[in-house]
């Protein structure tokens, strides 16, 4: 009998200690956060005058109520404003309008704060990642007669060489008719918007007996006029023949 009392208390004393190890202490929860808001990213910016300033309003709860976030543009430009997140979703895609005609010549700094937020949400967390710097350029909307003209092309490698660019039934494609130094004729398609992009469609040329595709894709600046496109040329079996950069200039 003494032995199976022993054998009880063994056994009570186990479960005992079991029961223990199994229910941790309770969480602490002093250092949580509450749901909070925040720009998913900090990077400075660059756009142009009468553009949008394009940020993501994101958090890492999934709020099921709508809420609004208030901002203001300080610096040398200013506005101020607010914006709804919609209720059930955690990320949201936010332009913010800037003003044409505010740059005469050098570009204009400025800040993107948050200001408030409604509902029981906080500004980032501990307060970060709530202000983006934002550099406004000016900007000259496209007019196919400003680059109608004689530029000066850059071809790494290679050298300089001048091409000729010349308008087209569409009012958004120029043609090179000196591409690589050889008298091709490509053209290139301007976006003509706020992107200011550059396209080679694919265009097949010969070079002698031998079918080499060109495309392509770059930028374009309207106050400059500097254009900057990336291209490559291949055959049809797919062998790189070039692939480089053009950088075409307005003589000075």
């Amino acid at each position: 009998m003494k032995n199976i009392m022993k054998i009880m208390i063994l056994l009570a004393l186990g479960f005992a200690f079991g029961c223990e190890s199994y229910f941790p202490a309770e969480p602490n929860f002093e250092n949580t956060y509450p749901a909070y808001v925040e720009f998913e990213n900090t990077a400075e910016k660059t756009v142009p005058e009468g553009g949008t300033i394009n940020v993501v309003l994101t958090s890492r709860s999934v709020v099921y109520k709508a809420y609004n976030v208030s901002y203001e543009i300080t610096g040398d430009y200013t506005a101020s404003g607010s914006v709804e997140v919609p209720g059930g979703v955690n990320s949201v895609d936010v332009a913010l309008p800037v003003e044409a005609g505010i740059v005469t010549d050098e570009p204009l700094s400025a800040t993107v704060t948050l200001t408030d937020v409604s509902g029981d949400m906080a500004l980032g967390r501990n307060g970060m990642n709530t202000a983006v710097e934002v550099s406004i350029t000016r900007f000259i909307p496209f007019d196919a007669d400003d680059y109608a003209i004689t530029f000066s092309c850059n071809e790494p490698g290679y050298g300089d060489y001048p091409c000729d660019f010349v308008k087209t039934d569409d009012p958004n494609v120029l043609t090179n008719t000196n591409f690589w130094d050889s008298g091709w004729s490509i053209d290139y398609t301007f976006s003509g918007d706020f992107d200011q992009s550059v396209t080679i469609e694919p265009q097949v040329r010969m070079s002698g007996d031998t079918p080499l595709t060109v495309s392509g894709s770059g930028t374009y600046d309207g106050v400059t006029k500097l254009i900057v496109v990336d291209y490559t040329v291949v055959d049809d079996a797919g062998g790189v023949w070039d692939d480089n950069t053009h950088t075409f200039t307005v003589p000075v």
